[in-house]
């Protein structure tokens, strides 16, 4: 692992709904500070993701594990002797903006979830999906660049802005497709239920996508990707991201009637939008994103039309 980069493991406990990470970062020269983010990018706003965290454990070079203590509600003091870290986060929500794990879906938005040294957020991160085989039935969706590392899939974040705006759905029943507008491909990804004609679904995504490269003149990311969860379940929840977004809906009744056809193609082309305005073109505020605490705004109204 390069000294300039965090190494981090998952592994799922389906069962219990959990998620357990390991994470090694490079060696401080001092005491340092472990943060779990409580401010989140796509709602603006406060989340209490400790509540989620399960346990949190440092691990000694000789493999000896020390509780590790609270410098506030969602930080944590790494004493110099600790190496590696663990902890377990409860993994049970489904919406376009929290983190589910369950026998058909591995979703993860970092933000809920990853852990981080205040002091040193230009580490750049790898993510090692422990326990995740991709084969003829599991794919994995990101806009994370990722590679196959002998049989693991690895993904890349540059910092800690990139990783915790980049999340993740990997599943046996994701439907994918891809489109291609001014040189840059579109991806669109479905989790669980299809719409009633997705080349219509198609067509649409690519309409409003002309019509706004048309009013921008230029995309800011070399490529895109719709990430839809559409599980047969009460939902309705949109959220974007640098490079991607996650918009969730259900039950199937409503992803496959006419209405809830045009409420996702709504929702997709809002935030769409959002890859210039707020993503590139946002308040002072949150350039760069604080996710320490509150990062108030009076700009909200802009950023969200």
């Amino acid at each position: 692992m390069s000294d300039s980069r965090v190494l981090v493991r998952v592994t799922r406990d389906i069962q219990a709904q959990h998620l357990h990470f390991e994470a090694e970062f490079p060696v401080s020269s001092s005491d340092w500070e472990l943060q779990l983010p409580t401010w989140r990018p796509g709602r603006y706003e406060l989340g209490n993701f400790g509540q989620y965290i399960m346990s949190v454990t440092g691990v000694d070079r000789d493999g000896g594990e020390h509780k590790l203590e609270k410098s506030s509600l969602h930080a944590w003091t790494v004493p110099l002797h600790v190496r590696k870290i663990r902890w377990t986060f409860h993994a049970d929500i489904l919406n376009a903006g929290s983190t589910c794990v369950e026998a058909d879906l591995f979703y993860v938005n970092p933000v809920n979830c990853f852990m981080y040294d205040t002091a040193r957020q230009d580490l750049g991160y790898e993510v090692v999906l422990n326990d995740l085989e991709l084969n003829q039935e599991w794919a994995l969706a990101t806009a994370m660049p990722w590679e196959d590392r002998d049989g693991k899939p690895t993904m890349q974040a540059r910092d800690v802005q990139h990783l915790m705006d980049c999340p993740w759905v990997a599943s046996p029943k994701l439907w994918h497709d891809v489109y291609r507008e001014q040189g840059v491909d579109f991806h669109v990804w479905i989790h669980d239920c299809l719409p009633a004609d997705t080349n219509r679904f198609m067509a649409e995504h690519v309409a409003f996508t002309r019509s706004q490269l048309a009013s921008f003149k230029e995309f800011p990311v070399a490529e895109y990707h719709f990430l839809y969860l559409f599980p047969d379940r009460e939902v309705r929840h949109g959220v974007e991201h640098e490079d991607s977004t996650v918009i969730a809906l259900g039950p199937a009744e409503r992803v496959q009637s006419e209405a809830g056809h045009m409420e996702i193609i709504g929702i997709a082309s809002h935030e769409l939008y959002h890859t210039w305005n707020v993503k590139r073109i946002r308040p002072a505020e949150w350039t760069p994103y604080d996710f320490t605490g509150p990062c108030p705004s009076e700009l909200g109204y802009v950023a969200e039309g």
